[in-house]
């Protein structure tokens, strides 16, 4: 969907003229229509200006590569294990945490220190994080001590469902 339809589309939607949207957003009248018209393109930064107003925000999110979905598939797994045995599997988390931290690089102790705080965090919390999709969570993941929660089975499951 090319931005012209996407803004004339959300401005209508809200029920609002061009020329209110220019005063509720200090863009001329002109311009409005010329990136309705598709005439001219606005930046993302003022095309998150037009929209605002209509009650759309403008977000951006990386698209998931097969690395990240396997790991958020792993992820979730051990999610399905926190809720059902929360004990034994914080318990493997913190010990492989550990057995990770003996062989850390430099580079790798932040993101374990990351996860030594959250493995002290109330469960939903825990699952909340492992569950997410941010990019903050897809990094965390890739130094997840939680891996090892799932068996070669489980492994496998996911590794076929995210090829």
């Amino acid at each position: 969907m090319k931005v012209s339809d996407v803004l004339t589309r959300e401005r209508r939607r809200a029920g609002v003229t061009q020329s209110e949207l220019s005063r509720l957003t200090g863009v001329s009248r002109p311009l409005v229509s010329s990136y309705e018209h598709d005439r001219n393109s606005p930046s993302v930064e003022q095309m998150s200006r037009l929209l605002l107003p209509l009650g759309v925000e403008l977000s951006a999110r990386p698209v998931m590569t097969r690395v990240d979905r396997r790991s958020l598939g792993f992820a979730l797994r051990v999610v399905d294990h926190l809720w059902t045995d929360p004990e034994r599997t914080l318990d493997v988390a913190r010990r492989q945490l550990a057995r990770q931290r003996d062989r850390a690089t430099i580079n790798e102790l932040p993101w374990l220190d990351v996860w030594d705080s959250i493995l002290g965090l109330p469960v939903g919390v825990i699952c909340g994080v492992l569950a997410d999709e941010g990019q903050f969570a897809r990094d965390l993941r890739q130094s997840s001590p939680m891996s090892v929660v799932l068996d070669e089975s489980e492994r496998l499951e996911v590794i076929r469902e995210t090829r």
